[in-house]
């Protein structure tokens, strides 16, 4: 994946083809993480999970602050998890611990559903105590999984 280099005396920056086709190096870091989740959403709609996953290899390549509600974003992309999307799903859950991010309702749900499509409801039970030892209270669309 070609990237393009920008140099000056004192900056040197590093684009990738979504930034440049997108104007995406003129935009608030803000700005730029809605962009991407905008990306990440039509990826998914069309179910094409590598290309969800490339979108957040590239977020994370550019040193963007991934937070909460992006990782629920790349989360709920995997909405027809198949077996081969397994380790995937569960490579962003662990990202997610590793940048100490809290885990809100909607991620607690998110990982509910993942264990359901893989038919280990003892992991559906840890996962609301844990939700419960953490203080998050579940709520409609937690029970509704």
């Amino acid at each position: 994946h070609k990237l393009l280099r920008l140099s000056s005396r004192t900056f040197s920056f590093t684009f990738t083809p979504f930034q440049i086709e997108t104007n995406e190096y003129k935009l608030s870091p803000t700005e730029s993480l809605e962009r991407y989740k905008k990306k990440i959403l039509e990826f998914n709609a069309k179910g094409q999970i590598d290309s969800v996953f490339r979108v957040f290899e590239e977020m994370k390549s550019i040193g963007l602050s991934l937070d909460t509600p992006t990782y629920n974003t790349l989360l709920g992309s995997f909405e027809n998890l198949k077996p081969e999307d397994y380790s995937k799903f569960e490579k962003l859950k662990e990202e997610m611990v590793k940048d100490q991010l809290p885990l809100n309702s909607d991620t607690y749900r998110l990982i509910i559903w993942y264990h359901v499509t893989k038919n280990d409801f003892q992991q559906v039970e840890q996962t609301i105590e844990e939700m419960k030892r953490n203080n998050v209270v579940p709520n409609q669309s937690t029970y509704n999984t």
